[in-house]
């Protein structure tokens, strides 16, 4: 279901290329020269352009609303709709005109008619196909200066543009409908300056300084403000840039909308210098330096300011109902002010030690230390809850700017809350301690025990850091900036009677007893993660120009950071949940510590074919198993299901990828003047049948983890994540997966209300990966100054899709389908290379 048009794929690469009595020099990546007699004061210049136009075309399908839903007309969907008011379906299952709300009839037309008949259990009724074009460029310029046999040095610039409008807006997955597409614009400066000065001809210092800035706008397809036209109360637009549908979601029905990071912008400003110092002393290669890195950002990322709503049918039975009757499960805004300039200092040092303690044996000995300071905002305007002592602290002390647009000033009833709230001024900018003690120590060694060279033993083990940019979120926290979530009532299982005080969509954001503050926590003596890395294995060339690699390699890591809301109610109770929230005043606290796990196992075997008569293979073959506690994990990255209970979330990881084997091959057809056949064909024949090659890379996975949530918060705790029971495996053998019926659905059930469900993260496994790329070259020479490359590549040549994770919600329709395949789609490309 997937179509790939192809518009142009241009790519030139043009670069001088220098010779110095007669000799040629060798190049690295960047064009350089790293051998072969330089002219003293010769400048070598390079430029390098590469330019991309592609527009894909992604068919995808999705469940909308159907003529007679909007209308109120539930009479031919299973279980019909029940009025709320009473407990009991509606006559006919059909919702009175007068009972439909004026918003959330507007809403509904949002959503585009169904264009796609369906039939048995497939609810699948609308297919949209809708063009992405990306146009992209980059320009390199690079120049090399040699002043003397000792001192040389080398400037390069580079220019990245791109502009992309992301139909389906896949960064955040907001939707598989068309018309609420990303459109995203970039560009990226890169310069570095680099000098060598040779002292020796054992020791060499390096000296370079870079720069790096990033400008990025993303921006909504549909910029109109729809905030008048819904006329909801309570929402404020600071930017007339926040344009858009908001984002509304229905169970049932494809959710729609603008995501909550757009519209955003950034400014990254990024300056290194780096020193590095090689040292050769008798059977010591010693390497040591050190670097310092200012980062800058200034970014706005407006949120959910038109609003977030959610209906999850709890009123009527129906998603799409509980939306035409305007009465929504939750309710979610932002307020205040999201622009942000933050900055952050890095100071690292290191020494390493390659010691030939004797022919058969190398020790490689290393000492790493890294100073990160935390991120702090130019004008301090950054806050964070501290449970210790039940005080919001804001960094520095007032400021006009540190107090511009404060949210509490924008809603009257959020004034309210907030004094009764506790804020201190800290005084300093940063509001957690740095982490001072990030040494990194590593050893490593190779061995050949028999002294052939045929067969190695080698091994390491070192310690290496987690840098954490996270605590950038401390910037768009409260009181600066506001997200509030405001959840409805729940209705009683016995009477199915929705209570009196059910707020609805016409004005959502009203009534204290449900209005919630959202807001960040952090650990005060929060450290850097670190990763104990180790490895053993082996290298055997067991026949001439075969090598067999044989290693484990694994890694348990700590202290990584972990967010969870230290304000969730315990369970098991039919009161609101904003009543039963143990920090009063307060909703969502993210509380982010350094205490979560994850411990990483693999056996990696690898068989290469050293080039060797015109042909070398690889095939590597993985075998892995990555478990931690983070929510980054099997999760699917959403949230703890018990945030008091954080070991139970224990599982694999997202990018556990069980098995993978990759195979790849270069082989240069022997035909052709001085080959095994027509070896001594003439320049014509030659011409036609020589000079031709043959690659291929072909890559088989397993499929990625990821845990069922039930749909509703079946456990009464403001989650998004509840689980559902697991009464049987869930997995299907692979003969038996279908887009339709991806894992066995009926292996889970609804837990008891107010209750958290069994299952564990990361219990089933989506679709595999399998994709062979293929391409072929011919090679045609004029001298031996001057060639001409044409060759033709094929990306995913058998055009196998690889499918997306299926629906992980239960107790909705498309629970456990497959809706998207992944942009993984046959891509042919033509190119031309020629050297002189």
């Amino acid at each position: 279901g997937t179509v790939f048009e192809f518009i142009r794929n241009d790519k030139l690469d043009a670069r001088n290329f220098f010779e110095a009595d007669k000799k040629p020099f060798k190049r690295n990546q960047f064009g350089a020269n790293l051998g072969g007699p330089i002219q003293k004061d010769k400048m070598f210049f390079f430029v390098n352009y590469e330019g991309l136009r592609l527009r894909t075309t992604e068919t995808r399908t999705a469940t909308v609303a159907t003529e007679a839903m909007r209308r109120g007309d539930f009479s031919a969907v299973p279980g019909g709709v029940r009025d709320p008011l009473t407990g009991q379906n509606f006559p006919g299952n059909i919702i009175p005109a007068n009972r439909i709300s004026p918003v959330g009839a507007k809403m509904m037309g949002f959503w585009p008619l169904p264009n796609r008949v369906t039939t048995g259990t497939d609810t699948r009724n609308f297919i949209g196909s809708p063009g992405s074009p990306d146009d992209s460029n980059q320009y390199t310029i690079r120049l090399d200066r040699t002043f003397s046999a000792k001192d040389s040095a080398f400037a390069r610039y580079s220019r990245y543009n791109d502009h992309v409008l992301d139909a389906y807006n896949q960064q955040s997955g907001i939707s598989n409908l068309p018309g609420f597409a990303r459109d995203d614009t970039q560009h990226n400066h890169a310069a570095t300056l680099s000098y060598t000065h040779i002292f020796t001809a054992t020791l060499l210092t390096t000296a370079k300084a870079g720069f790096s800035r990033l400008l990025q706008d993303r921006r909504t397809q549909d910029l109109t403000n729809y905030a008048p036209y819904l006329g909801i109360p309570g929402i404020f637009i600071a930017d007339p840039g926040i344009t858009g549908v908001p984002d509304i979601r229905a169970n049932g029905i494809e959710r729609i909308g603008q995501p909550s990071n757009l519209p955003q912008g950034r400014s990254d400003l990024h300056y290194q210098y780096v020193s590095t110092t090689n040292w050769t002393k008798g059977e010591h290669s010693m390497k040591f330096g050190g670097d310092y890195a200012r980062m800058q950002i200034f970014r706005r990322s407006w949120g959910n300011d038109r609003g977030v709503y959610n209906f999850d049918g709890r009123y009527s039975g129906q998603g799409v109902a509980d939306m035409l009757l305007g009465l929504p499960a939750t309710a979610g805004r932002a307020l205040g002010d999201s622009h942000a300039y933050l900055l952050e200092h890095q100071w690292t040092g290191f020494f390493q030690d390659d010691w030939k303690v004797s022919d058969r044996l190398t020790v490689n000995l290393g000492l790493r230390y890294e100073y990160i300071t935390p991120w702090w905002e130019k004008f301090n305007r950054m806050a964070a809850y501290n449970p210790a002592n039940g005080t919001m602290e804001i960094a520095g002390n007032p400021t006009p700017q540190r107090e511009y647009l404060r949210a509490e000033t924008l809603d009257a009833q959020l004034a309210g809350i907030s004094a009764n709230l506790k804020f201190v001024n800290l005084g300093d900018k940063y509001l957690y301690s740095p982490d001072k003690n990030n040494f990194m120590p590593r050893i490593g060694f190779a061995w050949d025990p028999f002294g052939t060279g045929k067969f190695l033993v080698r091994g390491g083990v070192g310690t290496f850091f987690v840098t954490l940019t996270t605590a950038q979120n401390l910037s768009g926290t409260y009181p600066f900036r506001i997200s509030q979530t405001f959840n409805n009532t729940t209705v009683p299982a016995t009477t199915r009677i929705m209570p009196a005080n059910t707020f609805g969509i016409s004005n959502p954001f009203a009534g204290a007893a449900s209005a919630t503050i959202n807001t960040e926590s952090w650990q005060k003596d929060f450290q850097v993660g670190y990763a104990q890395k180790y490895s053993f294995g082996t290298q055997w060339e067991f026949l001439p120009n075969l090598v067999l690699d044989l290693d484990y390699s694994g890694s348990l890591t700590r202290k990584m950071w972990t967010g969870y809301n230290i304000n969730a109610p315990q369970v098991g109770s039919s009161a609101s949940v904003a009543s039963r929230r143990p920090i009063a005043g307060y909703g969502t606290i993210s509380r982010t510590e350094s205490s979560g796990t994850q411990s990483y196992n693999s056996l990696q075997t690898r068989v290469e074919r050293r080039f060797s008569h015109g042909m070398t293979f690889i095939n590597s073959y993985t075998w892995q198993k990555i478990l931690g506690t983070t929510v980054f994990g099997g999760d699917g990255g959403g949230s703890y299901q018990d945030p008091r209970n954080l070991k139970a979330n224990k599982g694999p990881e997202s990018f556990d990828v069980r098995h993978r084997e990759t195979f790849s091959l270069v082989w240069e057809l022997p035909i052709g003047t001085g080959h095994r056949f027509l070896g001594s064909a003439n320049k014509v024949v030659n011409g036609v049948v020589g000079g031709w090659q043959l690659s291929a890379i072909q890559t088989i996975q397993s499929g990625r983890p990821f845990t069922p949530v039930v749909s509703t918060d079946n456990s009464n705790t403001g989650n998004s994540a509840d689980r559902p029971n697991r009464i049987g495996n869930g997995n299907l053998p692979q003969s038996e997966r279908t887009i339709d019926r991806y894992f066995d659905t009926k292996a889970f059930a609804l837990p008891t209300l107010y209750t958290f469900g069994n299952a564990g993260t990361g219990i089933l496994y989506g679709p595999r990966l399998v994709n062979t790329d293929f391409s072929f070259m011919k090679n045609f020479r004029a001298g031996e100054q001057r060639s001409l490359q044409v060759r033709a590549e094929f990306f995913n040549i058998l055009n196998h899709p690889t499918f997306d994770l299926p629906n992980r919600s239960f107790g909705t329709p498309q629970f456990g389908q497959v809706f998207r395949a992944l942009a993984t789609q046959r891509n042919i490309q033509f190119g031309a290379r020629l050297r002189f």
